[in-house]
């Protein structure tokens, strides 16, 4: 393979997973440059096209995707508008979320080699986004077969995947000749592996390691699109009172609480979406403590001698679940804790093995949760999984009526200037209903020997960390 050279030896923990199918691990497929959908998302937020050429919305229920000619399969053919059908009724039958994005009930008209129609059964206005979604990577023999720029040639679960350059790629052989993805769990090992000159990345450690690395390494720290952030029951005590769901957002320094969980790295949350990822936002969130104490006197929360709050016979308490996968959520959840007790609350911090679970069926009063907010570059699949009713993210029963009628609204609009209006309405109703409290977004951290890598560009958007003009000296 003319013009390729070298590998790339990558460490990772275990905030990401490695994986070779399509039809398993999806999100993985595409970080690791082995999967590809018809859409992403740039650098800054916008919407290109990645294996289709061109996107057209013939009507309000039909869009025609117009493939690139010269994409293959790794097994040498081509990705026909056929294959691609078959790709989606594949990721219908077997992936877990894609029907909240494109219907399974979509009707797909082959035109011709490389023409392809979706009918939605109703008006889809970010269809093209959709696409981008994870769980829509193009395959073939059930997962196994994609059209990333580098294949695998070694994959055992859990331990290491190592990839092959695709000679034929659309875009170009590319230049790197071997990537090895090694998993290393252990924050310590991982550093010497690094030091040790045995791998040359390491992905996500934590920021409060980086400065022991000098001038022989390049450090990346990006703020993610990956937000934490206190989920409220609206249904049950203390927070099924709208005024103690503000006050417990206005009572939160939120740049201390990024020092005390991630050593200043990150990024402060004013809203759902962080304000680089090309989304309008609506800066909805601040701290004010003195607003906060005034709420809930007004409100009717009195101290008592020991200056914890009390309603009656009501205390201001509630404990606060926790959980070990992201390895600063608790050490947050109890910045937290420390910061609302001079202003009356009663928190007990408690980590529990797997929040889903433990808040699926509404047992819980307050939650520490993390999701990515934008995972298709669009504002509506976020905000009606956390807002709306029923929605897969919204375990604290939170409804509006008027939300509901605008994500109804949100999902039928095709114009990309009144998509941006709709969301931020929906954004400026959580100024008053404070639905959740919104904290931070997470860094994405690497550290890399310098001068080992060409054309590494990283961004907010950690879906694409192995790109197909990466290069290694």
């Amino acid at each position: 393979m003319s013009g390729v050279s070298g590998q790339l030896r990558i460490a990772m923990g275990d905030d990401l997973t490695i994986s070779a199918n399509a039809t398993h691990k999806a999100y993985e497929v595409i970080v690791w440059g082995l999967g590809e959908t018809l859409t992403r998302v740039s650098h800054d937020g916008k919407l290109v096209a990645w294996l289709a050429k061109s996107i057209r919305n013939l009507d309000l229920l039909t869009w025609q995707v117009r493939l690139r000619d010269n994409a293959e399969f790794w097994d040498g053919s081509p990705v026909t508008a056929e294959a691609v059908a078959q790709s989606f009724q594949k990721n219908w039958t077997v992936q877990a979320d894609v029907d909240s994005l494109i219907s399974n009930e979509t009707c797909i008209r082959v035109v011709n080699r490389t023409t392809l129609e979706f009918r939605t059964p109703e008006p889809t206005g970010n269809f093209p986004n959709a696409l981008a979604y994870h769980q829509f990577v193009v395959h073939k023999s059930d997962g196994a077969v994609m059209t990333g720029p580098y294949r695998p040639v070694d994959y055992q679960p859990g331990k290491v995947l190592e990839l092959e350059a695709f000679p034929l790629h659309w875009s170009g052989c590319p230049p790197i000749e071997r990537i090895i993805v090694q998993v290393i769990s252990d924050t310590a090992a991982r550093i010497r592996a690094l030091e040790d000159d045995e791998v040359d990345l390491a992905y996500g450690l934590p920021p409060e390691a980086l400065s022991r690395f000098g001038d022989g390494y390049e450090i990346t720290s990006i703020p993610s699109k990956k937000l934490h952030f206190i989920q409220f029951n609206h249904t049950r005590p203390p927070f099924d009172d709208r005024d103690v769901r503000e006050a417990t957002s206005l009572a939160l320094d939120r740049v201390s609480l990024l020092e005390a969980a991630l050593a200043g790295h990150g990024a402060v949350a004013t809203s759902v979406f962080p304000p680089y990822a090309g989304v309008g936002v609506a800066p909805i969130q601040s701290g004010d403590v003195e607003r906060a104490e005034r709420l809930l006197d007004q409100a009717g929360w009195v101290r008592d001698r020991n200056g914890l709050r009390h309603k009656g016979t009501e205390r201001l308490a509630c404990t606060l679940y926790s959980f070990p996968q992201r390895r600063e959520m608790t050490r947050l959840a109890q910045a937290v804790a420390s910061q609302l007790g001079p202003v009356g609350y009663d928190v007990t911090v408690q980590e529990v093995p797997n929040i889903v679970q433990q808040t699926k069926d509404g047992d819980f009063s307050a939650s520490m949760r993390s999701i990515n907010s934008l995972v298709t570059g669009d504002s509506y699949f976020l905000l009606r999984a956390m807002l709306g009713k029923g929605g897969r993210s919204n375990q604290g029963g939170y409804f509006n009526p008027e939300v509901e009628q605008l994500l109804g609204d949100l999902r039928v609009e095709t114009d990309p200037g009144a998509r941006q209006r709709l969301s931020l309405q929906i954004q400026e109703t959580q100024r008053h209903d404070v639905s959740n409290v919104f904290l931070l977004f997470t860094p994405i951290v690497m550290v890399r020997r310098r001068g080992r890598l060409a054309h590494f560009e990283p961004d907010w958007n950690n879906e694409y960390i192995i790109k197909s003009d990466m290069s290694v000296a």
